[in-house]
């Protein structure tokens, strides 16, 4: 079985697309509806809301474009005006304040969905109802408790779910809905389960790469889970295989690694990388 990874939206690959004048058909784009003042400083609030104004029309009506990247802060009014877009099969946010997931609920062909900076959503069930989901990853949750719904999308390949690079360690009631993805290969997990047991994922005996952060208290202990699932153990080695130590002259200070949601991390000294 191969590892299942997250369909690579670099804009190496897919095209940016700064104004609508410049789209030429492509069915893989990087667009910044909402232009942020970081690189356009000489743009003022109405020339940025103008741009606005032209993508939400483009976004009327169905497009070529099946692969998707929000490149800026994405709000409800961006997500309601790509609502339109049914045709998408992979859509990428990466900064929020959105909330209202309802309306993907008529994007029924998407495969792939990322929620980056998702700090202001409190509900799934939206993202529930998209039933070819495959792979799906959430990051920096922090209102989020309840992940059950995620139980319904039986298709479900990869799921990631991670505070991201300034967000803080969220909790989560459950994560008793693992059991009901038998199809789940690759499994990141950072929340805390708030009663602490994680038995649950005692059932991915069949996936292979699992990575959970460890919680005080929780059971199985992370000894165990590793014992038991040789996706916890692959993940160990993937993740030694790909660290650096530092150096302060002769003595090691740390090594540098990637987290759950493969950005870069400062690792102490004595951490288990084995």
């Amino acid at each position: 079985m191969d590892t299942v990874q997250m369909r690579d939206s670099s804009m190496e690959r897919d095209a940016q697309i700064d104004r609508v004048a410049d789209y030429a058909g492509q069915e893989a784009i990087v667009a910044e509806p909402w232009p942020s003042t970081i690189g356009s400083r000489d743009l003022s609030r109405s020339e940025r809301r103008r741009i606005l104004a032209e993508w939400l029309e483009f976004f009327r009506q169905p497009s070529p474009i099946k692969h998707l990247t929000l490149w800026c802060r994405v709000t409800d009014e961006i997500l309601e005006g790509i609502s339109t877009q049914t045709q998408l099969e992979t859509l990428t946010l990466h900064w929020g304040p959105y909330t209202e997931l309802s309306h993907f609920l008529a994007l029924t062909r998407l495969r792939e969905l990322t929620l980056g900076g998702a700090s202001a959503i409190t509900d799934l069930n939206p993202v529930a109802q998209l039933r070819g989901l495959t792979h799906l990853s959430v990051e920096n949750a922090r209102k989020l408790r309840d992940y059950t719904p995620l139980g319904q999308l039986t298709g479900l390949r990869y799921l990631s779910v991670d505070r991201g690079i300034t967000g803080s360690r969220a909790d989560a009631e459950s994560i008793d809905f693992v059991r009901d993805l038998p199809n789940l290969r690759t499994l990141y997990w950072d929340p805390r389960v708030a009663p602490g047991d994680y038995s649950a994922l005692l059932s991915l005996t069949e996936a292979t790469e699992v990575h959970v952060s460890p919680s005080k208290g929780m059971t199985p202990s992370i000894a165990d889970l590793e014992w038991a699932l040789p996706g916890m153990q692959a993940h160990r080695r993937r993740r030694a295989d790909h660290t650096i130590p530092l150096y302060e002259g002769e003595k090691l200070i740390g090594w540098l690694g990637t987290n759950v949601a493969g950005r870069m991390e400062f690792l102490p000294p004595d951490a288990n990388r084995t």
